[in-house]
Parts: structure tokens; C-alpha cells; sequence
């Protein structure tokens, strides 16, 4: 997969299916592309609490609540995370462990960790 900045429209509806087939809730590609800054917008883009909350079911949390409230919401907790994942990601994902579902997965956390940051 290229880097967020090369990704094309097939990239983000990939990462939108993973989502919705992982969470059961719908993130458009171009919800994905304001996120990822691919898709500008006139004032700054705050995604709303739905797409908050599918991130966060997406890397393992109840909702957008329990992750900001969680130790993932700092930089050692996301480390922490993301550590125990790529260790052990068949522990927590069994089979859709893959390549590029763990790049996705990293994607996904890097962006979570960039909102709390954004927003604290």
C-alpha cells in the first residue's frame, strides 16, 4: 500500500470496508479523506462522535469515550497499544490478521492518536 499522502480513492474505500465490516458502521471515503487531510474543507474538520466512535471500535475500543478515557489516549498508551498488537494481533484479530489489515490497523491508531492530540 502507498503512504497516506499517495493514497488513491481504492485505498480509502478499502480502509471505509474494513471499518464497516469490522464496526457495522459506515465511514464514506471522503469522511476518511477530511480525516487524513486529503480532503480539505473551509473551516478545520472535526469528525463527528459516529465516526470518533468507529475508529475507536475499529482498534478495539467500546466507543470514542472509553478511548479517550482509556491509557490509549497518550502517547505511551497508543505505543503500549500498538506494541501488544503487532506482538500478538492473532490474540485480538484471529483471522483477518494480514499485512495490510495491520497497516490499516496503524493507520487507523496514528489518526486516533493525532484527533486526541488535536483536541486536548
Amino acid at each position: 500500500m502507498p503512504i497516506i499522502n499517495k493514497w488513491s480513492d481504492s485505498n480509502y474505500i478499502v480502509l471505509s470496508e474494513a471499518v464497516m465490516r469490522e464496526t457495522k458502521i459506515y465511514i464514506s471515503k471522503n469522511t476518511l479523506k477530511r480525516v487524513f487531510g486529503k480532503l480539505k474543507t473551509k473551516e478545520s474538520y472535526h469528525p463527528q462522535i459516529t465516526t470518533l466512535n468507529a475508529l475507536a471500535i475499529f482498534v478495539g475500543y467500546l466507543n470514542w469515550n472509553e478511548f479517550k478515557s482509556s491509557e490509549a489516549a497518550s502517547l505511551h498508551g497508543v505505543r503500549k497499544t500498538l506494541t501488544s498488537w503487532f506482538t500478538n494481533p492473532q490474540g485480538i484479530f484471529g483471522n483477518l490478521v494480514t499485512k495490510p489489515f495491520i497497516f490499516i490497523l496503524l493507520l487507523v491508531m496514528l489518526l486516533v492518536m493525532v484527533i486526541v492530540l488535536l483536541w486536548h
